[in-house]
C-alpha cells in the first residue's frame, strides 16, 4: 500500500486517534500522581520521563526521594546520630530475600514503611555484622543512603565507612545497632 493510500485509510486515522488519547490520558494520570514512587513498578521508568519532562519546561523541580517517613512506632534514637542528608526511618518486615553474594555480600529485605511505600534494604554484610534473627513483622530501623532502584526505592550504606569518606549509617533490630 502507498503512503498516499495509507494516509486515507479509515482504519489507521482511527488508530492514531486512539493512541493519542492514551497518550495524553496516561501523561495526566503520571502528573496527577505527581511522584513515579507512587505508580506501578512497570510504569514507573516512563512515568519518570514524562514528569522530568514536564518539570523541564514548566520550570518545576524534578522529583526528589522522599523524606524520612514519621512514624510513631519508630523508636527513638537517643544514643546515635544521624548525619546530614542521611535517609532515616523505620518500617516493618515483610519479605526477607536470598543474601546476595555476588562481589560485596549484602543481607537484603523489604520494609513496609508507615506510609505504605515498600523499600528494599541492602545491608553490606562485607563491613558490618549480619541481623540474625530477622522475621518478617519485626520492625527495623535504618539510617543510611537512599537510592531510586530499577525495582523501586532502596537504602544501603548502612555501616561505617572503613575509609571514611561517607557518612555512617546503621540498622536497628531489637534494641541493637548493626553497623
Amino acid at each position: 500500500m502507498s503512503e498516499k493510500n495509507a494516509s486515507k485509510n479509515p482504519v489507521s486515522r482511527w488508530a492514531a486517534r486512539i493512541a493519542l488519547v492514551a497518550l495524553v490520558v496516561f501523561v495526566l494520570y503520571v502528573r496527577s500522581a505527581g511522584d513515579a514512587g507512587k505508580l506501578p513498578g512497570w510504569l514507573r521508568p516512563v512515568a519518570q520521563l514524562v514528569l522530568a519532562d514536564g518539570a523541564s519546561r514548566e520550570g518545576a523541580e524534578a522529583p526528589k526521594a522522599p523524606k524520612a517517613p514519621k512514624e510513631a512506632h519508630a523508636p527513638a534514637v537517643s544514643d546515635r546520630a544521624i548525619p546530614k542528608g542521611a535517609y532515616h526511618g523505620s518500617g516493618k518486615v515483610y519479605r526477607i530475600l536470598p543474601d546476595d553474594n555476588e562481589g560485596t555480600r549484602h543481607q537484603k529485605f523489604l520494609l513496609r514503611l508507615a506510609d505504605g511505600t515498600s523499600l528494599l534494604v541492602a545491608h553490606n554484610i562485607s563491613l558490618a555484622p549480619r541481623i540474625p534473627d530477622i522475621e518478617v513483622g519485626d520492625t527495623v530501623e535504618f539510617c543510611g543512603e537512599y537510592v531510586e532502584g530499577e525495582r523501586g526505592p532502596l537504602v544501603h550504606w548502612t555501616h561505617r565507612d572503613p575509609r571514611g569518606r561517607h557518612a555512617a549509617g546503621w540498622l536497628r533490630h531489637n534494641g541493637k545497632y548493626y553497623e
